[in-house]
């Protein structure tokens, strides 16, 4: 039972540095595609 707890976790952990490293490289595409539009509506 131990070690069916370990797994559990381990993937638990696993999956939540796999979203945390999602969500911020979309924030960084959020942010970039933010700066794009704010350029693209100086130049008009």
């Amino acid at each position: 039972m131990a070690e069916i707890l370990f797994i559990v976790e381990f993937l638990a952990g696993v999956f939540i540095i796999l979203a945390l490293g999602w969500l911020l490289g979309h924030l960084f595409k959020l942010d970039k595609y933010y700066e794009q539009k704010q350029n693209n509506n100086k130049l008009y």
